[in-house]
């Protein structure tokens, strides 16, 4: 990568805003089919009104888009620090 420009630091930043935008989206995705869901389901099954439930919508499918793509985007990060001896001493 470094014959192309690319650094590392350039690529830890990258994968950065590569997983905050997914984060963003699925999120957004959640929030708007979880939203239709829930509310067809307590109005028709239990004759509720779902007002004043938006926010703890917003935060549950923000906490859960952020926290499942945040510890894959963690994991990736530890495998991007690769040591030099070991690729050297592994053959790889």
């Amino acid at each position: 990568m470094h014959a192309l420009g690319a650094r590392h630091s350039l690529l830890r930043r990258v994968l950065l805003w590569e997983y905050v935008l997914l984060a963003a989206v699925t999120a957004g995705f959640a929030l708007l089919a979880g939203s239709a869901l829930a509310t067809a389901l307590l109005q028709w099954r239990l004759d509720m009104s779902p007002a004043g439930l938006y926010w703890s919508r917003l935060l549950t499918a923000a906490g859960v888009s952020t926290l499942s793509l945040g510890l894959g985007a963690r994991y990736l990060l530890a495998q991007m620090r690769l040591n030099p001896a070991m690729l050297l001493r592994s053959g790889g």
